[in-house]
């Protein structure tokens, strides 16, 4: 903080602790009337929104891509920590014998030791069936996450 006195319209601690708040948590997914993967509602602060989109199936993972909005568009200058968990736990593929959770990740960028999500590129976003070899591509596209976005200073 600077020497200003605290103003409340301008609270330098109000804003501080505004960063211990995630940016998004998203809840995602395709539901029985619509298959097609996408925000099914969420949690944003202001001007926040997001994308959700699924692109393929790679081996035992599903694919998609997650955009962080703000202001509408998808930012080149924030930076974000993001964490995937699946919604329904241990035995969230229909239909499969799953004995282990899929494992759900989100890619960030480690080459240049940053580990900030790589935001609004294809394939950022993944959900794998973890020891089962009989899940289909629709158990892991269709699968319930839960996305926790936080913004990294």
């Amino acid at each position: 903080p600077d020497e200003a006195a605290e103003q409340k319209d301008a609270s330098q601690i109000v804003e501080a602790f505004g960063w211990f708040a995630p940016v998004a948590v998203l809840r995602v997914g395709g539901t029985t009337g619509n298959t097609t993967p996408r925000v099914l509602g969420g949690k944003y602060q202001p001007g926040y929104t997001a994308t959700f989109a699924y692109h393929e199936l790679s081996g035992d993972a599903a694919l998609f891509k997650l955009s962080i909005l703000k202001g509408g568009v998808a930012s080149a200058t924030e930076k974000y920590c993001v964490q995937v968990t699946p919604a329904k736990g241990a035995n969230a593929l229909v239909g499969s014998t799953n004995t282990a959770a899929p494992v759900c990740s989100a890619q960030h960028d480690v080459g240049d030791a940053s580990f900030y999500f790589i935001n609004d590129t294809q394939d950022n976003v993944s959900v794998a069936a973890g020891n089962v070899s009989d899940a289909s591509e629709n158990d892991l596209k269709l699968m319930p996450l839960i996305i926790t976005v936080h913004r990294v200073v």
